[in-house]
């Protein structure tokens, strides 16, 4: 008899008899709950543990007379674990927890919106008359929606009165310490700037994207419950899930174990993990993550040939990346010898050279985070949209850098010359190279972020992205030359049935493709096997590569059968 784990996977001592389905008998086991924890995982922001001191040991403020910050907002994206930090600070302070939803405030009639928020903040101070010394924390969540008198209408007198009786009453809440006011949002632009100022929310917490090691102590929270077959890599599995928030990580989690369930496998395996990953980036993939096509491939190729990093890629490495791998890897040498840390790399090659799979691998290399954009997606209809998709890419390199200070992000535009071209002037594409410019030009000497520009088409850049300070350094890519390919082809038909005379196709394959880009011969190697399946042959031979070496001369390459 097979054991049926429900929602959340946890096993328990309660037992709700046998279940029948499709004529296997299964004994139902009830979990003790759907969620394993609200715990947040990961260190405490400073100004959070800050105030933790102060719950603890108030006399050591006292004697220097001061009160630390007692409101924050809190700034991150969805799901990146901002409701869990204020519920973990409530349980370990013993504190009474109040929550309330912007929109909660938010109402057609006039002076509606402001009695609430008076109301929400009196419920609070009774509670602190009651609670006999115990903290109260309100936490207002989405706190944007109550809007920004900024971006309102004049005739828009409900909004700005919430607005109004907000700022009065987040600043009285400011000077009782026993009142610990947190605000969260996900768009910090549509907060109203009042608010920012000190006296209200006097600290702003940015929760950015878990770095790798937290990544993986979310996944050993999320599955310390699950029957996991022996073959699952917690560490490998962390290094898959680049990208992903706390809330990601635990909805990938409870797939794998229903992927395990529908399987009819006593156990949660790698495969579960890795489709239930696959699955999660088709899924960001659809909500407009531009990363997560990158993302997709990166897995792929992963599980293709067990490479990642440099060791993913054919051929010598250029020695500019190497230099930044070492500076970023080590960066107190290069402080020694007082070298300017680099901000800006360019790389130059035609289409198909490697140039995205380079960045891609030193990142892995790196384990850093990588946020990708194309220059067309800064392309749009209405001035100032390109612009303010630039600010937002750098923002969330940047969160990754405030939430976690030893983390690394390398910013990646591929077409640069899209946006950067000499021959646009005015308008929208202007004001998007001006922000480019202003944010690259804005970098903190503590900055780590690198940003990495792809081109194809150098000479139509404006000199103003190669002027000093900027796109420093530059990597010029060719076309991979017989050694390269010969690495490439080796690397692509490793687990291809080839027969006894795979080594002398690869040799062959390397000759006759001379001028051919990376994609032409991952294209080449693909159609070829499709053709062998379609034969049912047992073994790929070097005629079936012919018939597409001979389409690729027909679309433009010299004849070289």
């Amino acid at each position: 008899m097979k054991k049926l784990w429900l929602a959340g996977f946890i096993t328990c001592s309660s037992c709700l008899g046998n279940i029948t389905i499709n004529g296997n008998n299964y004994l139902l086991v009830a979990p003790q709950q759907v969620k394993p924890s609200d715990a947040y995982v990961g260190k405490m922001p400073a100004k959070i543990n800050q105030l933790l001191e102060y719950i603890k040991n108030p006399q050591k403020f006292h004697n220097l007379g001061i009160i630390p910050s007692t409101t924050f907002l809190l700034v991150g994206p969805p799901g990146s674990g901002k409701t869990s930090l204020v519920k973990s600070l409530a349980d370990v302070t013993n504190s009474i927890f109040i929550r309330a939803i912007g929109s909660d405030f938010v109402d057609q009639f006039v002076g509606v919106g402001a009695r609430r928020i008076r109301e929400i903040f009196q419920e609070a101070r009774d509670a602190i008359a009651k609670g006999q010394g115990r903290k109260v924390i309100l936490f207002i969540d989405e706190i944007d929606a109550i809007g920004s008198r900024d971006k309102m209408h004049g005739d828009d007198i409900e909004s700005s009165r919430t607005v109004n009786a907000l700022l009065a009453e987040v600043e009285e809440a400011n000077t009782n310490p026993s009142f610990i006011v947190i605000g969260a949002t996900n768009f910090i632009d549509k907060v109203d700037k009042a608010l920012l100022r000190p006296g209200r929310f006097d600290a702003t917490i940015r929760i950015g994207l878990p770095e790798l090691d937290k990544r993986i102590e979310i996944l050993k929270l999320y599955t310390k419950n699950y029957n996991l077959a022996n073959d699952v890599n917690l560490d490998v599995l962390g290094q898959y899930t680049e990208g992903f928030t706390p809330a990601d990580i635990e909805f990938m989690s409870r797939d794998a174990g229903l992927l395990a369930l529908n399987a009819d496998l006593d156990s949660v395996t790698q495969d579960c993990f890795i489709q239930a990953i696959n699955n999660m980036l088709h899924s960001l993939q659809n909500r407009g993550d531009e990363n997560a096509t990158m993302k997709l491939d990166a897995l792929a190729c992963a599980m293709g040939n067990g490479k990642k990093g440099f060791q993913a890629l054919a051929g010598k490495i250029p020695d500019q990346i190497i230099e930044i791998h070492d500076f970023i890897k080590n960066p107190k040498v290069y402080e020694y010898y007082d070298i300017a840390a680099p901000k800006g790399v360019l790389i130059v090659g035609p289409h198909g050279s490697g140039k995205t799979s380079l960045v891609r691998a030193l990142a892995q290399e790196l384990g850093c985070e990588l946020f990708y954009m194309s220059g067309t997606e800064f392309v749009e209809q209405y001035f100032g949209i390109g612009a303010k998709k630039m600010r937002t890419l750098f923002e969330r390199a940047r969160a990754i850098k405030e939430s976690n200070p030893q983390g690394k992000a390398l910013i990646f535009i591929d077409e640069i010359d899209v946006i950067g071209s000499a021959s646009q002037r005015g308008g929208e594409y202007q004001q998007t190279l001006s922000e480019l410019l202003i944010q690259m030009d804005g970098f903190r000497e503590d900055d780590s972020i690198i940003v990495f520009g792809a081109t194809s088409y150098p000479q139509q850049l404006s000199p103003t992205l190669l002027s000093s300070g900027r796109f420093d350094i530059h990597i010029n890519l060719t076309l991979p030359d017989y050694e390269k390919r010969y690495a490439i082809i080796g690397s692509l038909c490793k687990n291809k049935p080839m027969g006894d005379n795979k080594e002398s196709i690869v040799e062959c394959l390397s000759e006759l493709t001379d001028g051919y880009d990376i994609a032409q011969l991952k294209s080449l190697i693909n159609n070829a096997a499709r053709q062998a399946l379609l034969l049912k042959a047992e073994i790929i031979t070097l005629d079936m590569f012919k018939p597409f070496l001979q389409e690729t001369v027909a679309r433009g390459h010299k004849d070289r059968m």
